[in-house]
């Protein structure tokens, strides 16, 4: 059953100020959610519900489904600078070949601006990443060499990552979890489409220029 869904006061968009019903609600979902990956991670199964259940509103809407979002002083990229910076080496989970799409959270932001008012945005479910989708092993490359970093790369199977998240996962700061391994073995993070790209017509931070920013 589709859950009712609730809106809160910082999502009513364009309602005005005499405080009417909100026109439109953008939702953060997550890149890689579909039919087939929704029941294998709880934070899917969650995301998928919340997306049934603003489709069911009668609320017209925007739903974004971003890729990793890169920022110099949130998520996960500081860390996987001071990682390239300080640890020995440089773990890559399993073979390396998976491919990400980083989005810079700048851009990340001028889409939910332009979502506000878009007449063509309404209603539809967007996939957006950023301009570039490099490997694992490319991406860990590109970012040492921004950092000016030599230090090596270790290639960790997934079966050991998911018996040291089974120990640390519950610990404050854990590196990682069973369930992002999960998702991670899913394969390639990427967008698959061009309706963002083509329905915005953004310009979009490329993958040197996020690292740049993260290190200065």
């Amino acid at each position: 059953m589709t859950p009712t869904i609730n809106l809160p006061r910082e999502a009513e968009i364009g309602g005005g100020g005499g405080g009417g019903a909100p026109r439109r609600f953008v939702l953060t979902s997550a890149l890689g959610l579909d039919e087939r990956t929704k029941d294998q991670v709880p934070y899917f199964a969650a995301k998928w519900e919340m997306e049934r259940a603003v489709k069911a509103s009668p609320v017209e809407h925007v739903i974004f489904r971003p890729s990793f979002v890169f920022g110099k002083d949130g998520g996960v990229l500081p860390t996987f600078v001071r990682l390239a910076r300080f640890a020995p080496v440089t773990p890559i989970v399993g073979p390396g070949t998976q491919r990400l799409q980083p989005i810079w959270v700048a851009d990340v932001a001028e889409y939910y601006a332009h979502a506000l008012g878009l007449p063509e945005a309404a209603g539809r479910t967007f996939d957006i990443g950023g301009p570039e989708a490099p490997t694992w092993n490319e991406f860990w490359a590109r970012l040492k060499r921004v950092l000016g970093a030599r230090r090596p790369s270790l290639h960790v199977p997934f079966g050991v990552m998911r018996v040291q998240a089974a120990l640390t996962e519950r610990l404050p700061g854990a590196p990682v979890t069973r369930d992002q391994l999960t998702m991670l073995q899913l394969g390639d993070n990427v967008v698959t489409t061009t309706d963002a790209v083509e329905t915005f017509q953004l310009p979009l931070v490329p993958l040197d220029e996020q690292l740049r920013r993260a290190a200065a």
